[in-house]
This record gives structure tokens, C-alpha cells and sequence, in this order.
């Protein structure tokens, strides 16, 4: 008995050895099982491992995964640990590194969401006696070679990242480095993190963002962003950070954004305490076509997100063909819900606004510029919906006041008078609708280099689509003078309907030419080609007024007075007539004066002293156009209403001039007459007020 006792004793070392060997060979298996069923009962959605390597002072996992189906959420390729005994008996490691870390999250309500990961438990759930064991906490932590996929605005991107958690302080307190990209954007994050209260604070600058990646999220969103080139210096830094709240800072440096004819360059800088934030922009410089910024700009917000934020603005000043500035721009933007979901936040929110634009130094004969006051709402949850009503308040503009910088075709145009007008354009999910009405009173235009000038001018329009400059049917103007060269036209009237930006439908127009009367009806005039066709209907003309308008001159006089109907066409600046045909009145007779008779077609001595000064029985006058000039046939029945100088040429028995004879009486005389080629393009030409305003 006694001889097997140091047997016993020996197998009893041998046995421990064997069972620790046998302990450290399974303990991978038996750590696989235990850590996957601890994350499953956390909430992790199907996890995998493999334990590599496990001794006293380290541990190594490879093929990490969590959620199987459509493949994992997480992966990660290896994760190691680097601890003692008695440190990791107090909850603390030496060292983590986590490397092929690959990751799915979605930005949804405001938030970053990271899938496979368990919710987190309601703060506000009673809590059980038993309280969770400490957190195992380490020294250091790296992460490297490792992407984030990330699904935004409808749009999946691949983040790379790395980043670093470096102990500082007291247990759980880390100092933070991160190294990431996004859309080809390189960024850094610094800041410090305390893991037992959630507090912290944080810093992410880039040295230069280029805005035009931001046209990758263009593409799919339900809200396009626009689209443009630039960039500038970005840091955003959060000075403390907590659960419920954050307080820091965003700025926005050297700003550069264009697209097409718009540039803008500038910066932003914001303050926020959430949910309360204070934010001022500043722009130094902008254009957008002709127009330029006047002298820096400024836009400061301050308020609660949660609920309502105020907007106020400096004077914007710019610099164009259009000189003003807009002053007193404010706006509010109000929603009873929380930052936290900003779906709701957005479809919630209010945004109203009002201002002012005074045109300064356009009009320097005014004793104030006038100005435009305008108010707006934005609802951004609803489509978006926007509204903006606009008045332009009565401005009485004195004599002579110059329209030249409004714009340079206008140039030496004056107007005198007053103007109003007010609108508005609405946008929602149905369209876009606009609508305004325009007043001008006792309004005066003149021409000084095309002899042109309108005198009395008033009108009453009601545009039903404000965009495309529509108006309702049976608009109406009116005007007491009109003087086109030497020719004065008065008392005219017209009825339309503007039917878009190329084209108005006139119902009905008149003026009176002297005694006599001109109408048309049913006519149409493209604004953008100029082209006009309609037939002139001509009442108690008088002869000579009309042949000084066809020449833009005065060339002729008299009583004779004429009817008839015209049909006119105006295309590429040029004027056609076909087949007009005027008529004297029955039973009438009167005297008609043409000083200059040379330009008579094909005249004689007799036609052209006799058409000097005629008694008419009758007249007709037929009128037709060939190419740009106008021909016009005479017909006159009469006698000459003096004695004219001529002599008869007993060679030639035709009348010749003689000065110093006794000269010749003549009755029952028939004219004809032709006068050709006359240059209706000088005459169109003239129209050029009439079209710029237009």
C-alpha cells in the first residue's frame, strides 16, 4: 500500500498539467460559444467569431460578424486584445486594435443609425435592483483599415476611416483622433469623450471642400441640391457634448460656390447651446449675370430650433443695370417639434419673412426712391409650399424723369407719371400660379432722338400669370397725345390681352389722326419679332395728314378728306400693304395742297403745278406695297384752284412752264398721280419707344 503512495502523489501534478492543457485547448470553443450567446442576449442579430488565440495576457478573434441574413451588418477581419490578469479583473485592458472593420448605417430622422446594432434601452425604464457589471474599459483603442457604408438621402456611400481612443484623465475619459473621407474629401476629427457620463467635446475641420461633390447627392434626392463648383476651409467644433444636448460651433471659411452666371464667395460662422443657436453669414462678394454685390453682406439667425429661429440681414446692395438694395429683410422660422427627428422637424417647420427693396439712385429726381416691400412664407414639409406677395407703392416720377438705367436700350427716353403695382407667385405640389396687377396714372414718354412722344397714358393691368406676363382678356389703355414726327395722334384706346411673354391679342384699338378716326380689330403682335398684322379701317382721314404720316414729313395740306379700309403687316421691321383703297365723300368737294410735286411719279408741268393747289370733286386713293417701299395711285377729279404759270407748246401741244406769261385757267381736269418706293422702313423705325416698352 504504502509503495503505490508516491505513484498517487505524482499522477495528481500530472492530472492538473493535463487538465489545464486540456482547458486551454478547448477554452477558444468554450470563449466562441459564451461570447456569442452574451452578444445574441444583448441584441446582436445572429453574431459569428473565431477565437485565434487566447493565453493570460492576450486574445485574438478573427471573422467577426453580426446579422445574416442578406449577409452581415458588421464584419470585422481581426480584433485583439492585449491585458493582465489582475488589471482585467478590475474591468481594464491594456490595448484593443480592430482592423477590416466594415460597417452599414443609414441617416434617418436626424440620426445616424448603425445597423446590428440593439437599440438602446430607454434611460426613463425602471431600473432593476441588479445592476449591470462595469464596462470593461481600455487603455487604448485603434481601429484602421476600415469603411463605413452609408445610406443618405437615398444614396449609399463608402466611407474609409481610422481613428484612435487614447486614455487621458480618469478611467473612461479618451482623447480622440479620427481620419476619414467623404466624396473624395479628406477630414479630421479631434476631441475628447467621457464613456460613464456621454459628455464630450469635439473638433472636424477640412482644410478645402469642394461644394461640387456635393452634386452626388443630386442625383436621387427628393430635394435636388443645386448644383455648382467651389469649396472653402470647414471646421466644426462641438465645446461640449452631452445626451441631451450639445453646445459648439461651425465655421465656414473662404467660401467659393458658382454655377453658370452665379458666383458667390464668403463664410459662415454659428454658435449653438441646443437647441439654442446663434449664426451670422457673411458674404464679401457675389454676381449673378450683369448684377454685382454692392459692399458685403451679412445674414445673422438666432433662436431656438425646437422652436422658433429669427433672421435679420444687412442692406444687400447690387450693383447692375438695375441699381438697388433690399433693406429690412427679416424672417421667422417656427415648429413645435424637436431637432432630434428632423423629418418631422422639417415637415413642421414655418418659415415667414418680410423686407424691403428701395431702388437707390435710380431715380434721383424722386424725393424718395421708390421701393418694393415684399412678404413671404416657406412650409417645407408640405411639398415644398412657398408663397410671396409683393407692392410696389404708388411712385410719382417728375418731368423728364430718365429711363436709361433701367436698361440701355431705353436711352433717351423720358417718363413722367405714376406707378403701382402689387402680386404675388404661390408654389406647391400642384404648380406654381402668380398673379399682380400694374396702374399707371397720367403718364408721359418722350423720345427726344426719334421724335416720338405719348402724352396722358393710362392703364389698368391684371396679370392672371404673373411668370409668363398673361394677363386676363379686355386689358385697356389709354392715351390724349400721341406725336409720331410731326404727325399728332389723339384720343386713343385700345383692348387686349397679353397672352405670354411673345405675344398680345389686341380686341380692338383706335386713336384719331387729325379730324378723322383709325381702327382695327382682332389684331396680333409678337413682341420678340415685332411682326403685327391687321386692317386699318380709316374714317374722315384727312389726305394731307396721311400722306405726311406715309412720308414723316409734312409735305401737304388741305380739306380733302378720305375712307377706306388697309390691310397692314409688319415682319422683320418691315411694312407691307395690300390693296388699300381710300374714297373722298360723295358729294363733297374741297381743295388739296402738295408743295412738293417733284416727288410725283412720272409728273408733267401741268400735274405738278396743278396738284399745288386743286379743287377736288373726287377722290380715290389705292395703296399697295412691293418690297419695303409703299406705292400709292391718286385719282383726282377737279380743277386747279389758281391760275397756273404754264403756256401751251404749239410744237409739242403739251404745257410747258413760263413765269413771266400771262399763264392758263383750266376746268374739268382728271389727275392721276404716282407716288412710289416710299420708304415705310424710316417710318417703322420710329416705333422703337413703343417696342422697348413692349
Amino acid at each position: 500500500m504504502h509503495k503505490n503512495l508516491p505513484r498517487f502523489y505524482i499522477s495528481i501534478p500530472v492530472l492538473f498539467i493535463v487538465a489545464i492543457a486540456l482547458l486551454f485547448l478547448l477554452a477558444p470553443l468554450i470563449l466562441e460559444t459564451l461570447a456569442e450567446r452574451k452578444a445574441a442576449g444583448l441584441g446582436f442579430k445572429d453574431p459569428r467569431l473565431r477565437v485565434r488565440t487566447f493565453n493570460h495576457h492576450a486574445l485574438l478573434l478573427n471573422d467577426i460578424s453580426i446579422g445574416g441574413a442578406g449577409g452581415p451588418d458588421i464584419k470585422i477581419s481581426s480584433l485583439s486584445a492585449k491585458y493582465g490578469l489582475s488589471g482585467l479583473l478590475r474591468g481594464k485592458v491594456e490595448r484593443i486594435e480592430v482592423s477590416g472593420l466594415e460597417a452599414k448605417a443609414r441617416f434617418q430622422d436626424g440620426e445616424l443609425v448603425l445597423q446590428g446594432i440593439p437599440a438602446p434601452v430607454d434611460k426613463k425604464q425602471v431600473q432593476t435592483k441588479e445592476q449591470a457589471p462595469p464596462p470593461i474599459i481600455a487603455s487604448y483603442i485603434k481601429i484602421d483599415s476600415s469603411f463605413l457604408d452609408l445610406n443618405i438621402f437615398h444614396n449609399n456611400i463608402r466611407v474609409p476611416f481610422e481613428c484612435e481612443f487614447k486614455e487621458k484623465g480618469g478611467p473612461g475619459e479618451y482623447e480622440i483622433r479620427v481620419r476619414s473621407s467623404l466624396l473624395g474629401q479628406e477630414f479630421m476629427a479631434m476631441g475628447n469623450l467621457d464613456i460613464n457620463t456621454g459628455n464630450g467635446k469635439f473638433e472636424i475641420s477640412v482644410a478645402r471642400f469642394d461644394l461640387k461633390s456635393l452634386e452626388f447627392f443630386s442625383s436621387g434626392a427628393q430635394r435636388p441640391l443645386p448644383q455648382g463648383g467651389g469649396g472653402g476651409g470647414i471646421r466644426f467644433a462641438l465645446a461640449a457634448w452631452k445626451p441631451e444636448g450639445a453646445q459648439g460651433s461651425l465655421d465656414l471659411r473662404n467660401v467659393n460656390w458658382g454655377q453658370k452666371d452665379f458666383k458667390i464667395s464668403g463664410g459662415v460662422r454659428a454658435d449653438f447651446t441646443m437647441p439654442d443657436i446663434n449664426a451670422r453669414a457673411d458674404v464679401s462678394s457675389a454676381s449673378w449675370g450683369q448684377a454685382e454685390l454692392g459692399s458685403p453682406f451679412s445674414c445673422s439667425v438666432s433662436g431656438q430650433v425646437s422652436r422658433e429661429l429669427k433672421m435679420e440681414c444687412s442692406a444687400l446692395i447690387l450693383s447692375s443695370p438695375y441699381p438697388a438694395s433690399i433693406t429690412d429683410l427679416t424672417a421667422k422660422a417656427s415648429t413645435d417639434v424637436a431637432i432630434d427627428d428632423i423629418g418631422k422637424w422639417i415637415e413642421k417647420s414655418e418659415i415667414r419673412g418680410e423686407g424691403r427693396v428701395p431702388f437707390q439712385g435710380l431715380f434721383p429726381g424722386l424725393t424718395g426712391p421708390p421701393e418694393l416691400i415684399f412678404s413671404f412664407f416657406v412650409l417645407p414639409g408640405k411639398g415644398p409650399e412657398f408663397g410671396l406677395d409683393f407692392e410696389f407703392p404708388e411712385s410719382v416720377f417728375p418731368a423728364k424723369t430718365p429711363l436709361h438705367d433701367i436698361h440701355p436700350s431705353l436711352q433717351g427716353i423720358n417718363f413722367s407719371g405714376s406707378i403701382s403695382a402689387k402680386g404675388g407667385i404661390s408654389m406647391n405640389g400642384q404648380g406654381t400660379s402668380s398673379h399682380a396687377t400694374l396702374a399707371v396714372k397720367d403718364a408721359a414718354l418722350a423720345s427726344e432722338d426719334q421724335h416720338v412722344s405719348i402724352e396722358g397714358f393710362n392703364a389698368d393691368l391684371k396679370f392672371t400669370d404673373l411668370l409668363n406676363l398673361a394677363t386676363g382678356p379686355d386689358q385697356g389703355f389709354r392715351f390724349e397725345k400721341l406725336s409720331w414726327g410731326s404727325i399728332p395722334l389723339s384720343d386713343g384706346k385700345a383692348f387686349f390681352q397679353v397672352e405670354g411673354q411673345e405675344s398680345i391679342f389686341l380686341r380692338h384699338g383706335e386713336f384719331k389722326l387729325g379730324n378723322g378716326k383709325i381702327a382695327f380689330d382682332e389684331a396680333r403682335f409678337n413682341t420678340v419679332s415685332g411682326e403685327f398684322d391687321a386692317v386699318l379701317s380709316c374714317e374722315d382721314i384727312g389726305l394731307s395728314e396721311m400722306l405726311n404720316l406715309l412720308y414723316a414729313k409734312k409735305i401737304a395740306a388741305g380739306e380733302c378728306r378720305i375712307s377706306g379700309k388697309v390691310p397692314l403687316r409688319i415682319k422683320n421691321g418691315n411694312a407691307y400693304v395690300s390693296k388699300g383703297s381710300f374714297y373722298s365723300t360723295p358729294g363733297e368737294s374741297g381743295v388739296i395742297k402738295i408743295k412738293e410735286s417733284g416727288i410725283i411719279f412720272g409728273g408733267n408741268p401741268l400735274v405738278e403745278e396743278a396738284i399745288k393747289e386743286f379743287r377736288y370733286d373726287q377722290v380715290q386713293v389705292d395703296l399697295n406695297s412691293k418690297g419695303e417701299k409703299l406705292n400709292i395711285f391718286m385719282s383726282l377729279k377737279g380743277a386747279p384752284n389758281r391760275t397756273l404759270p404754264l403756256a401751251l407748246d404749239p410744237e409739242t401741244k403739251n404745257f410747258k412752264r413760263d413765269e413771266k406769261g400771262r399763264g392758263v385757267n383750266l376746268q374739268g381736269l382728271h389727275l392721276e398721280l404716282r407716288f412710289n418706293e416710299i420708304p415705310l422702313d424710316e417710318l417703322i423705325k420710329k416705333r422703337k419707344l413703343f417696342q422697348e416698352i413692349l
